[in-house]
């Protein structure tokens, strides 16, 4: 739009749009047609929302209390940003098996690469560990606890230092 000014800017949609009715009767059907179906979505959003906010408020209270609590767990391991995309983002990852060992159970989210060594809170640097996983990586970098981790392997197979 060549206009700053929001008002102005609505304006000349309004006659851009008016011009274009004139000139083209299908583009008001278009027009029609595009509106509902943005109106039908637009239901549907909210009908999901009111369906899921229905079916937490009539849950048991001991699974409500429990779910509220998985979600203080996954609120307080997480320390990214903290937006709706990274929220759903570590909902993902906490269903999944520990990365490095593929253990069930509690799952932390890790840093790939330490925070305290340069890394970051983006979702490529972030990644599902169990609580063994993760408090034994610590701040170590990633190849060289995966090089600790199969010499200890190896020394608890053989018996022996390698």
């Amino acid at each position: 739009m060549p206009y700053a000014d929001p008002e102005v800017r609505r304006e000349f949609q309004r006659q851009w749009v008016a011009r274009k009715r004139a000139e083209d009767p299908a583009f008001a059907e278009k027009e029609r047609e595009a509106v509902k179906k943005y109106r039908a979505s637009q239901k549907a959003i909210e009908r999901r929302r009111v369906y899921a906010r229905d079916y937490y408020h009539n849950l048991d209270p001991d699974l409500k209390a429990r779910w509220n609590e998985r979600m203080k767990h996954i609120a307080r391991n997480y320390r990214a940003r903290k937006n709706w995309n990274d929220l759903e983002y570590v909902s993902v990852l906490n269903g999944d098996p520990c990365c490095y060992c593929g253990g069930p159970g509690p799952i932390f989210i890790d840093h790939i690469e330490p925070q305290s060594l340069g890394g970051t809170n983006d979702w490529d640097n972030l990644t599902a560990a169990c609580g063994s996983c993760n408090s034994s990586k610590n701040a170590t970098p990633l190849l060289l606890w995966l090089a600790w981790k199969r010499q200890k392997w190896k020394r608890s197979r053989t018996g022996r230092n390698l």
